[in-house]
């Protein structure tokens, strides 16, 4: 639930900022709106305010309908949770996708706007046209797409023309090189917290092992240990508890939970396997594991319950649902 929430206001925060970044860009500084540099005596063509007004009504509209499209993300609880994370990466793909549509289109439009009508600024640049015509330019001609793409400049990154921050120069000659970097940092990430961990599940199970009066469960990911005195109660259960939420943990399978019955703890279960070996702690946590085989969760009962002395109570059915 708590990283429910960080997520949620973390991608708020993203579209807050997007949608500051475009009132930004109607602000004539230094004489620049929309990523363009005009005269000033230009600013108040009517041509340049009506663009300007249509990017005002765009701006609301993408604002709105962000909010609209996260909304539904604070729904998705009980067996809709394993849509959440899929969901945001979507919401967020398609949140900068249509901005980076959005704001290049009327950066082209208020360039086409420009150039139409002969108003530049500053230093003149030969640029060949389409057809192999000497044309002169300013400076915006690097701008014009709604990026700063300039072959000529050794600078990686330059300032931002409207927002906030810094950009990359596309035409830079090593943003090969950096692109593939990037890309390979984001397959590792993937590779080592989502891909990797599912993988080594399947060919190894969860494991609980004693060490002195540590008991230590070992996972792919969030292992926990805890002492022999902390064990109040073990019991099999068939069945996932009922009133269960995920409130942080990795694919509906294994982290920390929630559930109506036992309060906050630990699972590493196997969806797919209803018998399940329930551990209450003292502190008024607890854990619930499974095998893939039910016999080996059985047999992780009964050593634990041979290294504690408590006996493990019969397995008993479970109203709940299995994620």
């Amino acid at each position: 639930m708590y990283m429910n929430r960080i997520l949620f206001c973390t991608c708020a925060v993203i579209l807050t900022i997007l949608w500051l970044s475009g009132r930004k860009a109607l602000e004539p500084g230094a004489g620049i709106v929309l990523g363009i540099r005009l005269p000033r005596e230009q600013l108040e063509e009517p041509r340049i305010k009506a663009l300007l007004d249509r990017w005002r009504r765009t701006l609301r509209l993408f604002f709105l309908s962000g909010w609209c499209s996260l909304a539904p993300y604070l729904f998705m609880t009980g067996p809709r949770q394993w849509l959440e994370l899929p969901y945001l990466a979507l919401w967020i793909i398609v949140l900068f996708l249509s901005w980076t549509l959005l704001y290049r289109r009327f950066v082209r439009k208020m360039y086409r706007l420009k150039t139409e009508n002969g108003w530049f600024t500053g230093r003149r640049l030969p640029i060949a046209g389409k057809n192999g015509e000497l044309l002169l330019r300013d400076e915006d001609h690097y701008w014009r797409k709604g990026y700063y793409c300039n072959p000529e400049d050794p600078a990686f990154l330059v300032t931002k023309r409207t927002g906030f921050g810094w950009e990359i120069n596309l035409g830079h000659r090593g943003l090969a090189a950096a692109s593939g970097a990037v890309i390979l940092l984001i397959l590792f990430t993937l590779l080592s917290t989502a891909v990797l961990p599912v993988l080594r599940l399947q060919i190894k199970d969860f494991s609980m092992e004693l060490a002195g009066d540590i008991v230590e469960i070992q996972s792919p990911m969030y292992g926990t240990e805890f002492s022999l005195d902390q064990v109040s109660s073990i019991s099999l259960i068939a069945g996932t508890p009922s009133g269960a939420v995920r409130t942080n943990g990795f694919s509906g399978k294994m982290g920390h939970f929630s559930c109506s019955q036992y309060g906050e703890g630990l699972w590493y279960i196997h969806d797919h396997v209803p018998l399940m070996l329930l551990i209450r702690l003292s502190d008024g946590s607890h854990i619930l594991i499974n095998q893939n085989d039910p016999e080996d969760t059985r047999a992780m009962a009964g050593r634990l319950a041979q290294w504690t002395g408590i006996p493990a109570a019969k397995a008993r059915p479970m109203k709940g649902f299995i994620f």
